[in-house]
């Protein structure tokens, strides 16, 4: 598993950048509505297998574990190519995963990764 809070902010960016350009699909870009998951579930289905379909989530539960600011920078790639205009489920789950569900998880579960 990756550490990407180790790296430095310009190799994270660079490399969700160069992910970003050869892989996010051209017809998702910048779309005018919220896509359907039946649209989107072949992105999030590679999202998913390179384990980005969660950046906030800790990585022993499925997530990338970032940082605030290494959560940013995957955020502000993801609208450099149109992902997050579009209000994509992955992005929306990812936010509101980590700024909703979290907290309800750590008081339940008392783990306190959440």
């Amino acid at each position: 598993m990756i550490d990407y809070n180790a790296m430095s902010d310009a190799d994270f960016r660079s490399e969700i950048r160069q992910f970003f350009e050869t892989e996010y699909p051209e017809e998702l870009r910048n779309l005018s509505h919220r896509p359907k998951f039946a649209e989107i579930e072949h992105w999030h289905r590679k999202l998913h297998a390179k384990g980005w379909v969660a950046p906030a989530w800790p990585a022993e539960y499925g997530g990338m574990g970032l940082n605030a600011a290494k959560l940013l920078i995957f955020y502000e790639e993801q609208q450099r190519w149109g992902s997050c205009a579009a209000a994509t489920w992955a992005c929306r789950w990812s936010v509101r995963s980590s700024s909703s569900s979290a907290p309800m998880l750590r008081r339940h579960t008392g783990c306190p990764a959440f």
